[in-house]
């Protein structure tokens, strides 16, 4: 210190003997420069003065150099002294090689702490990574929620119009069930007259069925009479075969009635066949039933499959068959009552017809009784048997057709009954079909009010989700603020021990450095010492150079310091760069490592935590991995299944959004029609109040009015001109006409022919050089 001290007052001695000689240079100049004014450059008193002036100089210089060298003697014998006290008191080598190795183990122990800060820095530069990802991530997530929030905007915006369609159709298919309903009660009514009908065919079926059941009791009973009067009649043949004159008078009797009994035999086939065609009829509607049946089936099982779109129209081509089908079965009930009424009509004759016979019978019964008084009693009773067998066989077999007709109209009402029973099973089955659409209706519009609600919910969810990403991504900005901000500041603290290492070094280098330093210093000034001594014979001329040598010194250290000025200048603020901010303390920076290993030790915590849970989740999931090994087969099967009945319903929710997205286009269209319909309305309303008030309708018409008009005169005024033309180009003259005994007579003229390389010279109008021209001879125009 003291040597450095002594070195600066040094330095200042020479810079005020450096100051003093630049002054009285400058003195000397500005007096050379007045001498010089003053007198001339040869003169004598010029001479003497300069050679005074350099005397003096001399004398000077050599005062200052003595002066100079006494002091630096005396400065370097103190400073001899002081290198002296100094290599006295410096520290022995054994001192200086234990401060090195102390001085090395703090390098060393500061090297692996900033290898440690940079592990530590690298881990939370990781960190910052990490962050960072998980920031781009939730971003992504945040940009992917955003696009589907605009999703369900737009499919809400959609569904919003799906209720007012909803509506209407709800409304059109109560109309349409109204309608159906009121068919149904007709076809009920009608069902209700065919059902008290058809009690009434029953009952007298039922009293018919035990009339039969009497009559044959009967029969059974006359049978076994007519068996014992059959073996009468054997012992009686002989009686019998003298009497055959008489059985002869009843022959024509019998001939009449076999001739009736033929007519009823055709009677009963007709009615037969007719039965047979009925039967068919009833075959053939039963197929034609039985093919409605499968295509109603069919239209069913596709209807499940069908669009939404086509349910209308198959529901309402549906609705026609079924009116045609009404039809065509009140048509068939209508030649069924017909068939009836034909039949009752034969019964009626049939009735009569039996009337007859029973007169006829009764008649012959009369004449056989007078004819048989002659008979004994047993011929008879055998007669009497006969005749009774004749009637119970005529009144079985009336029985056995009224029972047949009576079994037809049954079977006839039944299939009636049935029909309409099928009809009035169709119309429910429609009635059912639309109450199950009303239904799919009012759960579609339950369920898009649903998914409406559901929608918005997801909607606020997701804007509340949208919150707290932006909440979380702000939050994990500011970590990551303050994680970078603790990089900073662990980087800065590596800096600084760094700093601290290297000026270790520096210092411990310095101090060797010094130490060299002075030994050299003492070399240099031992060598100085014999130079000084050397050089005492050309002390002056080496005192010239070195005034010479510090004035040029003292003239480039005023350069640097104007240099260092210049470079100093506040007004040039980019020669400065301030830091900002505060270096944080040391007990925040150890708090924010206790904070950082704390955390650490509760992630590791939650990972061992984790790790336990999923080796118990993977232990208590190995027998249902089994079960779901075992059971592979049946997923297969019910993965099959699902995979079909989701591609099906994607089907129909792609036909759904189709139609959705279609009925949206057509009721934007629809809404930009009526809008422009609206603002139409509005201009031909203000129009027509402006023409009302005596104004033009609008301006834009006003200016295509007057535009028009301007075209019309335009117009007018080119026709007037083009007639104009048309008139001044036919001169009148006095002149002969030209003869046209070259145009050949007829009425068509032949093809014109070209003029070739001599075409008739074709004057222009005659202006006022007509007078200078000649008059030409053209050519005649053949034609």
């Amino acid at each position: 210190m003291i040597q450095s001290r002594r070195r600066v007052n040094c330095q200042d001695a020479e810079l005020r003997a450096l100051q003093e000689c630049k002054r009285l240079r400058a003195e000397v100049r500005v007096q050379r420069v007045d001498e010089e004014a003053v007198e001339g450059p040869d003169s004598e008193a010029r001479r003497l003065r300069q050679q005074l002036l350099t005397i003096h100089n001399d004398l000077r210089q050599r005062e200052e150099t003595r002066i100079h060298h006494t002091h630096t003697i005396e400065c370097l014998q103190e400073e001899k002294k002081q290198l002296e006290k100094e290599y006295e008191t410096q520290p022995k080598p054994v001192e200086v090689e234990k401060q090195c190795k102390s001085l090395r183990e703090s390098c060393e122990e500061l090297r692996k702490e900033i290898s440690q800060r940079r592990l530590e820095a690298r881990s939370l530069t990781e960190d910052v990574e990490a962050h960072r990802r998980l920031l781009l991530k939730e971003q992504r997530q945040l940009a992917q929620e955003k696009d589907t929030i605009e999703r369900h905007e737009a499919e809400l915006a959609q569904l919003l119009s799906v209720p007012g369609q909803l509506g209407k159709e709800i409304e059109r298919i109560s109309r349409k069930k109204a309608e159906v309903l009121l068919r149904q009660a007709s076809v009920e009514e009608q069902l209700c007259s065919l059902c008290a009908e058809r009690r009434r065919v029953q009952e007298r079926s039922v009293c018919v069925e035990q009339e039969r059941r009497e009559v044959l009791r009967e029969l059974e009973g006359r049978r076994a009479q007519v068996e014992a009067a059959d073996r009468e009649h054997a012992l009686l043949l002989r009686e019998h075969l003298l009497n055959k004159e008489k059985e002869v008078i009843l022959l024509g009797h019998r001939g009449v009635q076999e001739m009736s009994l033929s007519q009823v035999v055709c009677e009963q086939k007709r009615v037969c066949e007719a039965l047979a065609r009925g039967v068919r009829e009833r075959d053939r509607q039963l197929r034609s039933l039985k093919k409605a049946e499968l295509t109603l089936r069919l239209a069913r099982d596709a209807l499940t499959h069908t669009q939404a779109l086509h349910l209308k129209t198959k529901a309402e081509q549906r609705f026609g068959r079924i009116k045609e089908e009404v039809r065509a079965k009140d048509l068939m009930i209508q030649e069924h009552k017909k068939q009836n009424m034909d039949i009752q009509s034969r019964l009626g004759v049939f009735a009569k017809m039996y009337e007859v016979i029973k007169g006829e019978r009764n008649k012959c019964v009369l004449l056989i009784q007078t004819v048989s008084r002659r008979l004994a009693e047993m011929k008879e009773n055998m007669k009497i048997l006969e005749n009774e067998l004749d009637i119970l066989h005529t009144t079985a077999g009336n029985k056995d057709r009224l029972l047949q007709k009576c079994c037809l109209r049954r079977v006839h009402a039944q299939t009636v009954r049935e029909a309409l029973w099928k009809d009035m099973g169709k119309s429910v089955c429609v009635l059912r079909e639309l109450t199950s659409q009303r239904e799919e209706q009012k759960l579609r519009i339950a369920r898009l009010t649903h998914l409406i609600n559901v929608h918005e919910t997801q909607l606020l969810h997701t804007r509340k989700a949208y919150d707290t990403a932006v909440q979380a991504r702000n939050d994990r900005g500011v970590q990551l603020l303050e994680r970078e901000e603790e990089v900073c500041i662990f980087y800065e603290k590596l800096n600084v021990q760094e700093r601290v290492e290297r000026e270790g070094s520096v210092k411990l280098q310095e101090l060797e450095e010094e130490a060299r330093f002075c030994q050299m210093a003492i070399k240099e000034e031992t060598r100085l010492l014999l130079l000084a001594k050397n050089l005492l014979p050309c002390k002056r001329s080496l005192e010239q150079e070195s005034t010479m040598l510090q004035i040029e010194l003292s003239e480039c250290k005023d350069r640097i310091r104007a240099l260092e000025r210049t470079l100093e200048d506040p007004t040039q603020p980019s020669r400065v760069r301030e830091l900002e901010g505060a270096d944080p303390m040391p007990l925040e920076l150890m708090k924010k490592i206790e904070e950082l290993e704390k955390r650490l030790c509760e992630r590791e915590e939650q990972l061992l935590e984790r790790e336990l849970v999923l080796e118990q989740v993977g232990r208590l999931c190995q027998p249902i991995r089994a079960k779901a090994a075992n059971g592979k087969h049946d997923t297969m099967k019910l993965a099959k299944k699902m995979s079909r009945l989701q591609v099906r319903i994607k089907e129909a929710t792609h036909s759904m959004m189709a139609l959705v997205a279609e009925l949206s286009m057509r009721q934007a269209a629809t809404r930009t029609l009526q809008q422009a319909v609206h603002e139409r309305e509005q201009e031909l309303d203000m129009c027509l109040r402006r023409v009302e008030q005596g104004l033009p309708p609008s301006s834009d018409t006003q200016t295509l009015w007057i535009q028009m008009l301007q075209q019309q005169r335009r117009k007018d005024k080119e026709q007037r001109e083009k007639e104009q033309e048309e008139e001044d180009r036919f001169v009148f003259t006095t002149a002969v006409s030209r003869p046209n005994a070259y145009i050949p007579p007829g009425d068509t003229l032949p093809l014109p022919r070209p003029y070739g390389g001599q075409a008739p010279f074709m004057p222009s109008q005659p202006g006022a050089s007509m007078r200078h021209i000649r008059k030409p001879q053209p050519k005649p125009i053949q034609i």
